[in-house]
């Protein structure tokens, strides 16, 4: 088994260097790190090498990407918008192509690249319509940043 830790800004794991302090303390083969450029972005993290520096390829199990909107919510509710509005990939900020070419160049091989995208509004148009919406984004994003993946 892989136990994935998953850092969260609004969490006791708030960015990447407590998630590695902690999957480090584990001194366990099988536990590692989740990477999603939401949790990244609101951790105000910069889309750098430095922020993973320290971090063996191999400790990073998994990526989710999707977007953010150029302003956050207000920090006591932060994750009312990590639970409701998040973009589909490259509709905020346009995050993810740079993600994922950092992700590439760090030579992560991840067991999964994944869209997390949880919005209200997105579901409101259906889930078929998300669905699609969703997919071409992520899609455009791969293509455009590692289409090795896509084969």
């Amino acid at each position: 088994y892989i136990i994935g830790v998953e850092p969260m800004p609004y969490s006791g794991i708030p960015d990447m260097k407590k998630g590695w302090e902690v999957v480090k303390a584990a001194d366990c083969d099988n536990a590692k790190l989740i990477l999603d450029t939401w949790h990244w972005v609101r951790a105000n993290q910069p889309i750098d090498l430095d922020v993973i520096k320290e971090v063996p390829a191999d400790k990073i199990v998994s990526v989710q990407i999707n977007d953010v909107w150029d302003r956050p919510y207000a920090k006591s509710i932060l994750r009312d918008e990590a639970m409701h509005d998040r973009l589909a990939p490259d509709n905020g900020i346009g995050c993810n192509t740079a993600f994922v070419k950092m992700i590439k160049e760090k030579g992560i091989q991840p067991k999964g690249v994944g869209v997390e995208v949880i919005s209200d509004a997105s579901l409101a148009t259906g889930v078929k319509e998300a669905a699609k919406h969703n997919f071409d984004n992520t899609k455009k994003v791969l293509e455009e940043a590692w289409p090795e993946l896509l084969d």
